[in-house]
């Protein structure tokens, strides 16, 4: 397996665990009644694990524009790799969301992705509006330009953006 392709099954292996940990939200979390003190702990536990895994998804995803820069089977011109990333919008989400995690404060933001709420936080967890469903899903949201956007489409966006320029490139994924 090449390096950048090693990246780029690490960031689908993120992918996956976020995805699954989003699915297995616990059955009450969804309820409109007040959860009782000995459920919060749990609830709050999953919670901060679904975020992990979404931020760590969102590093390794960024982080690939360096492994296709270090990989010595790769051709593309390292300007070209970040070229394409300073083009992308929701690479640019990622990167600021990597990067937003990485340091105290984003510095240089690509995007104008804003913080969640007032809380120093660049995503958010809240639950659907309306009454919950058997399929009622939990999400992540990250707020750009104004818009909430649930941060699994934003990670699933970004996965096509880099599999269209491995494909572009003739870049092997595995």
């Amino acid at each position: 397996m090449t390096i950048a392709g090693q990246q780029w099954a690490r960031a689908r292996r993120f992918r996956a665990r976020y995805a699954e940990a989003l699915a297995q939200h616990p059955s009450d979390i969804f309820s409109f009644v007040e959860i009782p003190p000995d459920r919060r702990k749990e609830i709050s536990r999953w919670s901060s694990d679904c975020q992990d895994w979404a931020v760590s998804c969102c590093q390794n995803l960024h982080h690939l524009k360096d492994w296709l820069k270090a990989d010595p089977e790769v051709t593309v011109p390292n300007a070209t790799v970040e070229q394409h990333v300073a083009d992308t919008e929701v690479l640019c989400i990622v990167a600021d969301i990597c990067n937003g995690t990485k340091h105290a404060e984003l510095d240089r933001p690509r995007t104008t992705i804003q913080d969640a709420g007032g809380t120093g936080r660049r995503m958010t967890f809240t639950r659907p509006s309306g009454a919950p469903t058997e399929t009622t899903v939990a999400q992540h949201f990250v707020v750009v330009d104004g818009a909430k956007r649930p941060l699994l489409d934003l990670i699933d966006a970004a996965f096509a953006e880099w599999q269209a320029f491995f494909d572009t490139h003739g870049i092997s994924r595995s």
